[in-house]
């Protein structure tokens, strides 16, 4: 019988989800109730990882070399060390499990610039009591979603119902979603970017997105365009587009990824002055974070095993090579959840 190693702590209603799904299918192992000195011993058998964090597992992996697939709790993968697993090892991300909060996340930054909330506050503060300036309507805009993926189409979903049109980028173009206005190929952004009032970008972070969007890109961009980025930090060239923003304060940036991350208990610093910026907003990564989240997430990791078990098609198949030889130069901007 296969079985599954679960590598993270769980609580009792995360084991009985678990168990519930996994039931008669597979011996589960949840290595938080292993004894320490038992653990190189009782995974060698192992050949499904369920993965939350890999920092206190990678020096267990040669001691499973019967590992056929890993799911991943994370949407992203770009803290996957691929360099020391076996090239015949499925790896497959946690597709669309924190979509929807997320798209929620998104349309709170494109409204705070749209409906410039933070320049009225500023106003207001300062006794100005304005009624009559105008903002943004969302109503027959053009928004560009670059990484058309679970989150993708859950932004487009609310920005179709905002009334707006909808243009979904992915690798090919090649769309077939009744949300989208039209597809396009990531190749033909620097052909919509003149065209959209708002851009989001929903990347995954590997070898052909790193800082895809530099200064050639950005300058691109339409005038008072509002640019989200809920990805990966480093799909943008940071410094790129700190000048960018200082030279055009119409266009307004909001983000929820970095390109560096620091423990709970460190001060955050950003190597650019970025909340100096009046054309700027940021959280901390953290989009995701609604009550019951982890459990949903939980919940379709764990379906995904039940699919290879089933020999069924899984969803959130990692083409490897996107990551061979991927190594940022902080490693901690690869210390995320999501």
């Amino acid at each position: 019988m296969n079985k599954v190693l679960i590598t993270f702590k769980t609580d009792k209603e995360q084991k009985e989800i678990i168990e519930h799904k996994l039931k008669d299918k597979v011996d589960i192992i949840f290595m938080d109730v292993v004894e320490p000195d038992k653990i190189k011993d009782v995974v060698q058998n192992v050949n499904i990882l369920l993965v939350l964090r890999w920092n206190h597992i990678m020096n267990l992996i040669p001691y499973m070399p019967n590992i056929k697939i890993i799911q991943s709790m994370s949407a992203g993968v770009d803290h996957v060390p691929f360099d020391i697993l076996k090239d015949n090892i499925e790896v497959y991300g946690n597709a669309g499990a924190y979509s929807e909060p997320i798209a929620e996340h998104t349309f709170a930054f494109i409204l705070y610039f749209a409906k410039n909330i933070g320049y009225n506050m500023e106003n207001m503060k300062n006794g100005i009591f304005d009624q009559y300036s105008y903002s943004m309507e969302l109503r027959d805009k053009k928004i560009a979603i670059i990484g058309y993926g679970g989150i993708g189409k859950a932004i487009g979903k609310i920005a179709k119902s905002f009334g707006m049109y909808v243009y979904g980028i992915n690798r090919t173009g090649n769309i077939n979603d009744e949300i989208i206005t039209k597809g396009y190929s990531i190749k033909d952004i620097d052909k919509i970017f003149p065209e959209m009032d708002v851009v989001v970008l929903s990347l995954p972070l590997s070898k052909t997105t790193y800082e895809i969007i530099d200064k050639t890109k950005l300058s691109f961009l339409k005038k008072n365009c509002i640019l989200i980025n809920v990805g990966r930090g480093a799909v943008i060239k940071e410094e790129d587009l700190y000048d960018f923003l200082i030279s055009h304060p119409d266009v307004k940036f909001g983000t929820d990824v970095w390109w560096s991350y620091t423990d709970k208990n460190d001060k955050f610093r950003s190597e650019y002055n970025f909340f100096e910026l009046k054309n700027f907003i940021g959280s901390p990564h953290n989009s995701s974070m609604v009550p019951g989240i982890f459990n949903r997430a939980l919940g379709r990791a764990v379906d995904n095993i039940v699919r290879y078990l089933n020999n069924e098609k899984l969803v959130g198949v990692i083409n490897r090579t996107e990551y061979s030889n991927f190594n940022l130069k902080d490693r901690s901007a690869m210390n995320i959840k999501m």
